[in-house]
């Protein structure tokens, strides 16, 4: 009974500081040639992804190509999509093709190495060429809001060591056909931060520690 008592008070401590910062990308690609044949890949993680359909750009294309390939982290990281529904050449239409991802970074921030306040430049960047759609794109941090669909650069002036929310939201997709594509890179920057993980305080430990008592006292009793 005592070890397993010491297990519940471990899995309830890890449950109350498990807080950190959290990245998350989710995707898809979708190809369809002109006889009718298909390819999809799909996939979710919190470091990186890759997908592809196709030909890579650069090969000698035959069936076109579509491809998202992100890398992230809690203070930095990108995605890449590209569709090409022709050939090389662009002069013949090949595929139909689709891509959408949704990434998020959420979590707690302290900025740190100095005391009272300081600036803060958390950066996002997008580049693409004519064709395709900008993202949607949504960067809050301490409270400040920074439309991040074009990129752009949120600066804020917030006191030292002090845990400050942040939050970044971003959807992105589209199609390509008839002869066209596109190519869209989005990336972000908060390394003048560090994410922390907040201790936790007394009360929620307490609710916690009483949410597991009716499990206890029912082991204790069949024991």
């Amino acid at each position: 009974m005592k070890k397993l008592l010491a297990v519940l008070f471990l899995l309830s401590l890890a449950a109350a500081t498990n807080a950190k910062a959290d990245s998350l990308i989710t995707g898809s690609v979708f190809n369809r040639d002109l006889s009718g044949n298909t390819c999809s890949d799909s996939g979710s993680s919190s470091s990186g992804l890759s997908l592809s359909c196709g030909t890579p750009s650069g090969s000698f294309n035959t069936n076109g190509n579509v491809s998202l390939v992100a890398n992230i982290g809690d203070t930095s990281g990108y995605a890449d999509e590209e569709a090409q529904s022709g050939s090389d050449n662009h002069d013949t239409e090949l595929t139909y093709e689709t891509e959408s991802y949704d990434l998020s970074v959420t979590g707690m921030y302290m900025l740190t190495g100095g005391t009272g306040y300081g600036y803060v430049d958390l950066s996002t960047s997008l580049s693409k060429g004519t064709l395709g759609s900008f993202p949607q794109c949504t960067l809050t941090f301490d409270g400040q809001s920074l439309d991040c669909s074009v990129g752009g650069d949120l600066i804020a002036y917030v006191p030292y060591n002090t845990p400050l929310s942040l939050d970044l939201s971003v959807t992105s997709g589209g199609d390509a056909e008839y002869n066209d594509g596109y190519h869209i890179f989005f990336g972000y920057d908060f390394s003048a931060l560090t994410p922390i993980t907040p201790t936790p305080e007394p009360t929620s430990l307490l609710l916690i520690g009483t949410g597991l008592l009716p499990l206890v006292q029912r082991l204790r009793r069949r024991g």
